[in-house]
């Protein structure tokens, strides 16, 4: 499913879904390390990334209809 998420008929809704409260933090992580290979370039630790990225997503309100996690991730 993730592999797809560049393509535009990608639902992020049901990859929001599959993956729960994680699903920006993957996505994210996903696109810097697989798609822009930013984890070799800049040697990240993407265990950081990821917790970072999840601190950012619980920061998203979910009562909030438009500026939510789901949005970001769109």
């Amino acid at each position: 499913m993730i592999k797809n998420s560049g393509k535009w008929d990608f639902d992020v809704f049901e990859f929001k879904q599959a993956c729960g409260n994680n699903a920006m933090a993957t996505l994210v992580g996903y696109w810097l390390d697989d798609r822009f290979k930013l984890g070799d370039t800049f040697k990240l630790d993407f265990k950081q990334v990821w917790n970072f990225f999840s601190h950012v997503q619980q920061g998203y309100r979910s009562d909030n209809p438009y500026h939510n996690d789901i949005h970001a991730m769109d």
